[in-house]
């Protein structure tokens, strides 16, 4: 067989914890935590960008997060909002309210800690709280199911690494993160690996994200979940 000289092997750069790097979401970097390196903001939106910073803190649990994780965490590109200050800091009191709203959380801080911690939700105030389990974990099955039907690099690797899997409290658990079978199974709500719930948080995702809504579905939803949360 004659060797292709023009064939050339496509090579790949790893990160530092030897995961394939993620390519480049935006041409912008995160200011965190100094907002020096922004020439296009003035003096006065430097330092409301300091004072209002989102750096996180202990508080949220970051140094817990596995390598992984944190190499995946750390490139998100929602950060970028600060990028213009007064643009947070009318974004954040939103977000804030959003996020209890819909989840039940208290502040930013629970958030992030849920969010980032191997068992993050039984390290704060809502540990026990059935509904904040459920909700976030629909929550998070969600955005999981949305970064696969959009194929998206970034949230697939954010979604599948992070602890997006906290429904029942289970102390025998290393962690929250969905296990290979459910990944697998991502795109298969059919699956026995899921329970009822999560099921029907799967069908109801695809079918708003592709169009495709039933009345079967939605009235499941309904009676599930009632009209304020389906809606």
């Amino acid at each position: 067989m004659k060797k292709n000289e023009n064939v050339k092997q496509d090579t790949r750069e790893r990160d530092e914890v030897g995961l394939w790097k993620i390519d480049k979401k935006t041409r912008l970097d995160m200011p965190l935590p100094d907002f020096s390196n922004l020439p296009y903001l003035s003096n006065e939106e430097k330092a409301l960008g300091v004072k209002i910073r989102v750096t996180p803190t202990a508080e949220f649990g970051i140094d817990d997060m596995s390598p992984e994780f944190s190499r995946i965490w750390q490139n998100q590109p929602g950060f970028l909002a600060v990028c213009d200050p007064k643009y947070y800091e009318a974004m954040k009191p939103y977000y804030e309210t959003l996020v209890k709203l819909v989840i039940g959380f208290d502040s930013t801080a629970e958030l992030f800690s849920a969010g980032v911690r191997p068992k993050g939700l039984d390290h704060g105030p809502k540990a026990d709280d059935p509904e904040v389990r459920r909700r976030w974990s629909n929550a998070m099955l969600i955005m999981t199911a949305i970064g696969f039907e959009t194929d998206d690099q970034y949230y697939i690797r954010y979604f599948t690494t992070g602890p997006t899997d906290p429904r029942d409290r289970d102390d025998s658990r290393k962690d929250y993160c969905l296990s290979g079978e459910k990944v697998g199974m991502i795109r298969h709500p059919e699956s026995s690996v899921w329970d009822d719930e999560e099921r029907l948080v799967l069908q109801f995702t695809y079918a708003v994200m592709r169009r495709q809504m039933t009345d079967e579905i939605w009235n499941r939803a309904m009676a599930a979940w009632g009209e304020l949360e389906t809606t």
